[in-house]
């Protein structure tokens, strides 16, 4: 069992899929942060009724770059950030958003 966790908390905290001897779903560390953020976004936005933010998250992991909006996209120090995660694993991000957001909203309905 220790060996087991060992081996997880390994994986999960290596910053490249070139970085595990896994190549896969939810292999590294990047996957998990992009599907997690978007499972809260989703989940979050969905409950609270506001789809708006879910739709935020969609259009970065889709590629949106609006300088004004978010003037460190695109730059170096930008990559461990939270829109450097998003954009990095889009379709984790974006399956985690839709998946939390359907989820919220069976969560608000009953």
């Amino acid at each position: 069992m220790i060996q087991q966790l060992k081996k997880l908390a390994y994986r999960l905290s290596r910053k490249t899929e070139k970085q595990t001897e896994n190549d896969g779903f939810l292999s590294y560390a990047g996957e998990w942060h992009s599907l997690t953020l978007g499972l809260s976004v989703g989940g979050s936005s969905a409950i609270t009724g506001t789809p708006e933010i879910a739709a935020t998250v969609a259009m970065v992991a889709l590629g949106y770059k609006g300088a004004s909006a978010m003037p460190n996209v695109g730059k170096k120090k930008e990559k461990a950030s939270v829109v450097g995660e998003i954009q990095r694993e889009p379709w984790y991000a974006t399956g985690g958003v839709v998946l939390g957001f359907v989820g919220g909203l069976l969560i608000s309905h009953m």
